[in-house]
């Protein structure tokens, strides 16, 4: 239950981000993580907020966080 809950929240971060609700997704990214720390889509998707907002330090920090949980995941 707890992974379902945690892509839910991912997926409505997603769609908000879509819509151009970069505050709303960036508080769905954190509550997918907040649920399951070891998700590391939400991780990325925050990463990917904010190196579009050109903050490159923050995005650096949430996509080493998404390695670190798979170093192989290739997008981070």
């Amino acid at each position: 239950m707890k992974k379902i809950l945690s892509y839910a929240w991912n997926n409505k971060g997603t769609v908000l981000l879509d819509l151009g609700k970069i505050e709303e997704a960036i508080e769905c990214f954190e509550q997918a993580i907040k649920i399951d720390p070891n998700y590391k889509i939400p991780w990325y998707n925050k990463g990917i907020v904010f190196f579009n907002l050109e903050k490159y330090q923050d995005a650096l920090k949430y996509f080493e966080e998404a390695i670190k949980l798979d170093p192989e995941f290739a997008l981070a």
